[in-house]
C-alpha cells in the first residue's frame, strides 16, 4: 500500500511495533492498546505518522463474535488533528463494513463517557452487552457522517 498523506499526516501499512513506539503517548481510553499487537498482525491494520512520528495505530481483525475495530491515538494526534484522524477511522469502518457484512465491535470501558460519545459519533450503538468490565459497541454498518 502506499503512502497517503493529510495535511501533515500520512498513513501506511501497520510494521511490527509501532504500536510500542506510542508508549506514555497514548490517549487513556487506549491504555491497553498494546495488547493489539497480535491483532495487528493477524487483521488489517495502519498507523498514521506526523513529521516522521507514529502518532496512530487503528485495524480490523476477525474475532468470535464479529469484526473488532480498534484504534490507539496519541494525544497529541487527538488534540492536533481530531478531524483527519476521525475521517480515516470513519474510512477503515466503511472498508470493513462493506468488506465483511458483519457487526463491527468496539470495546470500551463503562466509565470512559468520552469515548462512549465518540463512538456514538462514529455509528456505534451500546447493545447493553457487558463483557470484562467493558461495553462491546456495535456499528451495523450504517449511517454518514459527514466524512
Amino acid at each position: 500500500m502506499a503512502t497517503k498523506t493529510v495535511a501533515e499526516l500520512c498513513h501506511r501499512e501497520y510494521e511490527t511495533g509501532d504500536l510500542w513506539l506510542l508508549k506514555g503517548r497514548l490517549i487513556p481510553s487506549a491504555g491497553r492498546s498494546y495488547e493489539y499487537e497480535e491483532f495487528a498482525q493477524e487483521g488489517y491494520a495502519l498507523t498514521l505518522i506526523r513529521n516522521g512520528v507514529v502518532e496512530a495505530c487503528m485495524g480490523v481483525v476477525a474475532v468470535d463474535d464479529g469484526i473488532e475495530l480498534w484504534s490507539a491515538p496519541s494525544i497529541g494526534l487527538v488534540e492536533d488533528h481530531l478531524v483527519e484522524y476521525c475521517r480515516l477511522v470513519m474510512r477503515l469502518v466503511d472498508v470493513a463494513a462493506d468488506e465483511h457484512r458483519e457487526d463491527l465491535i468496539v470495546h470500551v470501558l463503562e466509565d470512559d463517557i468520552k469515548t462512549q460519545r465518540w463512538l456514538s459519533w462514529l455509528g456505534f450503538e451500546d447493545r447493553g452487552i457487558r463483557k470484562e468490565g467493558g461495553i462491546a459497541m456495535l456499528n451495523m454498518g450504517g449511517g454518514d457522517n459527514g466524512y
